[in-house]
């Protein structure tokens, strides 16, 4: 009697019944989320005799593997002192990988954009002292690392931004962001 799963041939034989192999899948990825950040903006470089500032960025991100994703974010970066002042409102495309572990994840990342930068006040450049005010587009790159713990959809974390942008009035746009971190899936 030949077995219903298999297939005689002419020598009289048995051939096992055909394997089948599963169709590869997405390693848990395809998601998009949306977080927030705010924190303190800390000046360095061109802005460093500047008072700690403020930050904050809405992020728009999609999730292509479930260690890597593609970000869009909008921010506010600000700054002074009694004598000069300096604004930012920068426009990234991010890469960002992560390490999951459990309801903890670390990941970092790079940026690279467009900062509008508004300064005001007076500088000094190569000894000589002038007074600046300028707005304008500049070009600009970033580099993040941060830590998340899940909370049921919710990610509650912390993150370090270091942020430059190109010379504007004279004046190198640079300096460390110390973010919280909100983000939530769509």
């Amino acid at each position: 009697m030949i077995d219903s799963d298999a297939e005689s041939t002419a020598g009289g034989g048995i051939l096992p019944a055909p394997i089948r192999i599963p169709a590869p899948i997405l390693l848990g990825g395809g998601g998009g989320y949306t977080g927030v950040k705010a924190g303190v903006f800390l000046p360095t470089g061109d802005l460093s005799d500047l008072d700690t500032g403020a930050s904050a960025e809405l992020v728009f991100g999609h999730e292509l593997l479930s260690f890597l994703a593609v970000e869009g974010s909008v921010g506010f970066l600000s700054a002074e002192n009694s004598m000069f002042d300096v604004q930012g409102i920068p426009l990234y495309v991010q890469a960002r990988a992560s390490l999951p572990i459990t309801v903890l994840e670390f990941y970092g990342g790079i940026g690279v954009g467009t900062m509008y930068v508004d300064v005001n006040g007076q500088v000094n450049s190569g000894g000589s002292v002038g007074r600046v005010s300028k707005s304008e587009f500049a070009a600009a790159a970033n580099a993040f690392l941060g830590a998340e713990v899940g909370i049921g959809n919710l990610a509650v974390g912390v993150e370090g931004k270091y942020q430059r942008a190109d010379d504007v009035g004279g004046v190198e746009i640079e300096g460390t962001s110390v973010m919280v971190t909100g983000r939530l899936p769509f």
